[in-house]
C-alpha cells in the first residue's frame, strides 16, 4: 500500500483576488467576533452569536485555501474541513436565532444541544470516512471547484447543513411577523431575516439544487455572501440596539447608579452584595465587607441588633418589613438609617 502525503500548506499566495474573495468577510466577522465577545452583555445570545461569527469565518478561511491550493489533493482536503465546519455552522446559527427569538426557552437546554450538534457529529464522521464524495474540478475564475457526488453520505450531508439554514430563515421570518416585537425590534428583525435571505437562497441554488439535481458545476457564493448576514447584526446591533438591554444582564450598572444603598445577604446574614452608595454611606469597600455578618458589622446597638432579628424571622415567614436602626461605619460613626 503506498501512502500519498499531502501538505495542506500547497496553496498559492499570489492569487491576492481569491485570497481577497475569502480574507476579506473572514477579517469582517473575525471583527464582529471580537466586538460582540468585548463589548456586548455577557448573555446566553451575544455567546452563541459570537460562536456563530466566529464558525463562520473558519469555513471561510478553510473556503478561501482551498480556492488558492495548488493542487487537487490539497483542495479537496481544504473541501473537507470546510464542510465538516459547514456542518456546526448553520445548527450554530439555528441556536442563536432561537436565543434571539426567546423560543429557547420552550425546549430543555440539553435536548436542545443533542437536537443540534450531535447529528453535526455524525456529520463530520460521514466526512472523514469520506462517505461524502466531492470531484475537484479546475475553474478558470475561482481555481478549483468542489461539485458534491450523488450519494448517500454527499444528500445526509447537505440535507443537514441545507435544512438547519431552512429552519433558521423560517425562525427570522416568523420572528418579525410576531405580534409581540416593538417598533424597534420589527426592524432588528428585519434586518437579520433578509441579511440572511439573500445568502441562503443563493447557497442553495447553486451548492445544492445546481449540483444534485442539475449535475452543474457549484459556484460559491453563499461562503462570502454570508457575511452579508453577520453586517446586518452588526448593523443591528449598533442602529437598533441589538441584545443591547436586559434588566438581567444591565443589573450591575442599575443597582450602581441607584442613590438608595443596597445591601444582599444570604440567610446567614453574611454579606453577598453591596452597591456603591451603600459601601460610600458606611465608608467601606465591598470587599472589605463581603462574606462577613452584616448585624455583626454593622449595629450600632443592641436596640439595632433586635430590630435585625425580628427581620429576619419575619422574612422566614415571607413578610417584608421597614424599620429605622442605627448603624456604625468604618470609622465609627453613629448614623440613623431607614431598612
Amino acid at each position: 500500500m503506498t501512502q500519498i502525503d499531502i501538505n495542506p500548506f500547497d496553496v498559492n499566495l499570489h492569487e491576492w483576488g481569491l485570497i481577497s474573495f475569502a480574507l476579506i468577510p473572514a477579517l469582517i466577522n473575525i471583527g464582529i467576533f471580537v466586538y460582540s465577545s468585548l463589548f456586548l452583555a455577557k448573555s446566553a445570545t451575544n455567546r452563541t452569536f459570537s460562536v456563530f461569527v466566529l464558525l463562520l469565518a473558519l469555513g471561510q478561511i478553510a473556503d478561501g485555501f482551498m480556492r488558492i491550493s495548488n493542487t487537487e489533493e490539497t483542495a479537496l482536503v481544504w473541501n473537507r474541513i470546510s464542510i465538516a465546519l459547514w456542518s456546526f455552522i448553520t445548527p450554530a446559527g439555528l441556536l442563536f436565532t432561537l436565543y434571539y427569538a426567546r423560543w429557547h426557552k420552550k425546549i430543555n437546554p440539553g435536548i436542545l444541544n443533542l437536537v443540534l450538534f450531535l447529528p453535526a457529529i455524525a456529520c463530520v464522521l460521514f466526512i472523514l470516512a469520506q462517505l461524502n464524495v466531492y470531484e475537484i474540478v479546475p475553474s478558470e475564475t475561482m481555481n478549483w471547484i468542489a461539485n458534491p457526488i450523488p450519494g448517500s453520505g454527499s444528500i445526509t450531508v447537505l440535507t443537514w447543513i441545507a435544512a438547519n439554514g431552512l429552519i433558521m430563515l423560517l425562525f427570522l421570518w416568523l420572528t418579525y411577523f410576531r405580534k409581540d416585537r416593538t417598533q424597534a425590534q420589527k426592524k432588528q428583525s428585519l434586518a437579520l431575516a433578509i441579511g440572511y435571505s439573500f445568502p441562503f437562497a443563493a447557497g442553495f441554488c447553486t451548492e445544492v439544487i445546481m449540483p444534485l439535481a442539475f449535475d452543474l458545476d457549484t459556484f460559491p457564493l453563499v461562503t462570502p455572501m454570508i457575511t452579508v448576514f453577520s453586517v446586518a447584526a452588526f448593523v443591528a446591533i449598533s442602529k437598533y440596539r441589538l441584545f443591547d438591554y436586559s434588566p438581567k444582564h444591565q443589573w450591575n450598572q442599575i443597582v450602581e447608579k441607584m442613590n438608595e444603598g443596597l445591601l444582599i445577604v444570604d440567610n446567614s446574614e453574611r454579606v453577598m452584595y453591596a452597591n456603591k452608595s451603600f459601601c460610600d454611606l458606611l465608608e467601606y469597600s465591598l470587599s472589605e465587607i463581603k462574606g462577613k455578618v452584616a448585624s455583626e458589622l454593622l449595629c450600632a446597638n443592641e436596640d439595632a441588633t433586635r430590630k435585625v432579628r425580628e427581620a429576619k424571622e419575619s422574612r422566614k415567614q415571607l413578610i417584608s418589613s421597614q424599620y429605622e436602626m442605627q448603624v456604625k461605619t468604618k470609622s465609627g460613626k453613629k448614623i440613623w438609617v431607614l431598612m
